[in-house]
């Protein structure tokens, strides 16, 4: 189903496992990433979760091009909310959850990212939204979260400009907390996995509600307009052509 999940000492690791196309997100998993966050906010065993993605070149690189291609107004309608709900359910799960991130985090993959409590990426990360510029803003909260995280000048630059920041500005901006040597990326986010792990659970589901900041959980209105958004480019040949050309 292309994700593997791994429970150890109170660490659920949730491994995006599709490196052949550089971990993109297609309707299989993305479900199974619903299905497995839903799982773990009221499982009794999981103190933390850790999101990474598998292989050496890629976090995730955003939607798969072919899920993209085969959009239709309905279907970008069910896209939306559905990735709407992981995002949120990253963000509200009363566990900590961490992102670990090695190479390209893009797009979708990004979203992600931004909707987890805490960022540990390889120094050979690159994080970006290449396609927003080209015609496919974020439609999962993303640029909300974004300017949440690091201001609106930085974000309107990663937005507007679509040029991709390296893992050592990521730091400087905000966006990571830690940036490791990529060889070690595994090691330091297992390492991490356990401290936030040792937490009281109440503790840090308290501390999480009171940390909780403008931007950081979609509701009703702007899952809307995002499928309103979507479902109008799903529909547009322009945009289709664009999708057919990067395949």
């Amino acid at each position: 189903m292309g994700l593997i999940v791994d429970l150890h000492g109170g660490v659920a690791t949730l491994t995006l496992d599709r490196p052949e196309t550089l971990n993109a997100l297609d309707w299989e998993l993305l479900r199974a990433l619903d299905a497995t966050l839903a799982s773990c906010a009221t499982h009794p065993r999981v103190r933390c979760v850790v999101l990474t993605g598998a292989g050496e070149r890629a976090f995730c690189a955003g939607v798969d091009l072919q899920t993209g291609a085969e959009l239709t107004a309905a279907s970008a309608r069910e896209w939306i909310r559905l990735g709407h709900r992981v995002c949120n359910r990253l963000a509200t799960l009363p566990q900590p959850v961490l992102a670990a991130i090695r190479g390209h985090v893009l797009g979708g993959g990004l979203e992600l990212a931004l909707a987890c409590d805490l960022r540990l990426l390889g120094d050979d990360a690159q994080v970006g939204l290449p396609l927003a510029a080209r015609g496919w803003p974020p439609g999962w909260g993303g640029l909300r979260r974004l300017q949440s995280l690091v201001g609106p000048a930085r974000a309107r630059r990663l937005a507007l400009l679509a040029e991709p920041i390296r893992a050592p500005e990521a730091l400087t901006w905000g966006l990571a907390q830690w940036v490791v040597p990529a060889p070690f990326l595994g090691q330091e986010a297992t390492g991490l996995g356990q401290r936030l792990a040792a937490g009281e659970p109440e503790a840090v589901l308290r501390m999480k509600g009171e940390l909780a900041a403008p931007g950081l959980v979609s509701d009703a209105a702007a899952v809307a307009a995002d499928e309103a958004a979507l479902a109008a480019l799903a529909e547009d040949a322009a945009f289709k052509a664009l999708i057919a050309s990067l395949r």
